[in-house]
């Protein structure tokens, strides 16, 4: 927090949390950091629209509301997103290009269901976000089936060591498709019914209905 650390070691009492939600858990992804060297990550609260944005800047940390970025998409698609459940624990994947914008991905019901985890109504979103946290794009990347989940994204990292590289164009990510059968909520004595894709990201501009096609069993 560009402080002096004088009072070493931090303690659970000394330490500011970033994000603070008394009523229940936080529930974060992984990081990024963008072109000026400050983190970037999503984090959820069990509220359905208690997802946010997180970033860090020369003032301070500042959330995004990804109900609030919604609701600044043009009136119909702002209305084709409305209910979409950004919070309960979201499955993420956050990451960045070298033009420094932020690239997030979330599986959720498209309509502002409570679901199981591993629910088959779970479909991936994708939020495109510029440096200054503008929503440029949301989509949904997955095409629906209703006997299968797509959920647990993981997007392709940026390598600032190889920044010419890295992400270049539109990232790449993978996702599971299918139904856990065992583990969270189960005996874990079931068969994984489950097969693991790559895809792309769509290149923004490229039309609205940019789905993750063909796909590639990884």
């Amino acid at each position: 927090e560009g402080r002096r650390c004088d009072d070493l070691p931090l303690t659970i009492a000394s330490m500011q949390p970033v994000c603070h939600y008394p009523e229940g858990e936080v529930r974060v992804g992984n990081h990024v950091v963008d072109a000026q060297n400050q983190p970037w990550f999503y984090a959820s609260t069990p509220s359905k629209s208690g997802g946010g944005l997180w970033h860090r800047s020369a003032d301070g940390w500042h959330a995004r509301d990804l109900a609030e970025l919604c609701a600044s998409l043009a009136p119909e698609q702002a209305a084709r997103f409305a209910h979409l459940d950004v919070g309960h624990g979201r499955s993420s994947s956050i990451s960045r290009d070298r033009a420094g914008q932020i690239h997030l991905i979330l599986a959720t019901n498209p309509n502002g269901q409570a679901v199981r985890w591993y629910d088959p109504s779970l479909e991936l979103f994708y939020w495109l976000v510029d440096a200054k946290g503008h929503l440029v794009a949301l989509q949904q990347v997955s095409s629906p089936d209703p006997d299968s989940a797509h959920w647990l994204p993981a997007l392709e990292q940026w390598d600032w060591a190889q920044p010419q590289r890295a992400c270049a164009e539109a990232p790449w990510f993978m996702y599971t498709a299918g139904l856990n059968l065992g583990g969270i909520g189960g005996d874990n004595a079931n068969t994984m019914t489950t097969k693991v894709f790559l895809g792309r990201l769509p290149l923004h501009g490229h039309g609205e209905e940019s789905w993750v096609l063909p796909r590639e069993d990884v």
